[in-house]
């Protein structure tokens, strides 16, 4: 099975929410990627700060590990589509080891799942 190694930032983009529904979305991505057999996911900073300002990167932000079974690369690009076709201007860039990659609003599952195997393969060199 693939080992997500090393770690993958997953960001959250959502530019007409407030700090504060920033930081509830990523809560609530958290716990669906939770369902994901063999992710293992944690988030950079648990609670928006006092003022809300000038946060909303450090609040958007996951961070992916694990060990992947075949399908679960497919469910996680499901759930990672799911979340930006929920609502207008979303977008996900996944960051590892200096390699970029977006999933934005209309990016097919299968198109998603592909961005995650060549993010892994570019990993391994």
């Amino acid at each position: 099975m693939p080992e997500i190694r090393p770690e993958v930032h997953l960001s959250l983009e959502a530019p007409d929410a407030t700090p504060e529904r920033l930081h509830r979305a990523a809560r609530l991505l958290q716990g669906e990627l939770r369902r994901v057999r063999g992710l293992a996911v944690r988030r950079l900073r648990e609670e928006p700060p006092p003022d809300g300002r000038g946060t909303g990167a450090l609040l958007a932000e996951l961070v992916l590990g694990g060990t992947l079974a075949t399908g679960s690369i497919t469910t996680l690009s499901t759930v990672l589509t799911g979340w930006v076709d929920r609502g207008e201007h979303r977008a996900i860039t996944l960051r590892c080891e200096g390699v970029l990659r977006r999933i934005e609003a209309g990016t097919p599952p299968a198109e998603a799942e592909a961005v995650l195997h060549r993010l892994r393969a570019e990993d391994r060199g």
